[in-house]
């Protein structure tokens, strides 16, 4: 299924646990109480995926778009979600013990009772501008989600300063240069991740790198055009920050 696409397929339910989803397109698609226990998703498209209630126990999403995906009640105890871009997800009453969040991209994300990342695990590079912390319904809501340990956590979290660009795109370069030919679509994935509107690091610093060692090379032609094109697009723009690309969150054809 490596590959595959299931854009808007109903998987309810779904068993697959070990499946190999890398760079599949799961996109809007209904997977509800799906069961993909250790299952290889990276560099999937699973942006606006129904994931409720699912259980992603130590699944790989390294470098996944999940978008506005709904994965309330997911369990992600022990998932890799190095890069993964979450932007505006219902992370509600989701469990991310143990899961690896380094580089990841929450920014607008809905945690409210979402059980955090132990304090002993911190992920570095992570954007959490603007995650929403408070409860969607009653006051008496609010004051326990207040008084639990879980939103003290992710207070803290949101304290944090604003990953700095420079590091931030530095360890994404070196994630997608990583193993790049045992790992290809968390490699696609990142590089679709960059070529974004608001990518929140240096678009051309982190083209240089990738081309440097090679990934440029290994991606499928359409998200090296695609990239191309950002890029050209950057460096024509006034300021040159490397942060200015056209206007797209469309994953292009494979």
């Amino acid at each position: 299924m490596q590959g595959a696409d299931f854009r808007g397929a109903v998987l309810r339910g779904a068993a697959s646990p070990n499946a190999n989803l890398q760079g599949a397109d799961l996109s809007k698609a209904n997977m509800r109480l799906a069961i993909l226990i250790g299952a290889d998703l990276q560099g999937a498209d699973v942006s606006e995926t129904a994931l409720q209630d699912a259980d992603l126990r130590y699944a790989n999403l390294e470098g996944a778009n999940l978008r506005y995906a709904d994965v309330q009640g997911a369990n992600f105890r022990g998932a890799f979600l190095q890069g993964a871009r979450l932007i505006g997800a219902n992370l509600r009453r989701a469990d991310l013990t143990d899961a690896d969040l380094q580089g990841v991209d929450l920014r607008g994300a809905d945690v409210w009772m979402t059980q955090p990342p132990r304090r002993e695990s911190f992920p570095q590079f992570v954007d959490l501008e603007s995650i929403k912390l408070e409860p969607p319904n009653t006051k008496a809501d609010r004051e326990a989600w207040k008084a639990s340990k879980a939103y003290r956590v992710w207070a803290d979290l949101k304290a944090m300063p604003v990953p700095d660009r420079a590091k931030l795109t530095s360890f994404l370069a070196s994630l997608a240069c990583s193993d790049v030919a045992k790992k290809p679509y968390m490699a696609q994935g990142l590089v679709f991740r960059a070529f974004v509107s608001n990518f929140n690091g240096d678009l051309l610093a982190f083209y240089e790198a990738i081309t440097r060692c090679g990934v440029v090379e290994r991606i499928p032609e359409s998200y090296r055009q695609a990239l191309e094109i950002a890029v050209r697009y950057a460096r024509q723009s006034p300021n040159a920050e490397g942060n200015v690309t056209p206007k797209t969150d469309s994953q292009p054809s494979r």
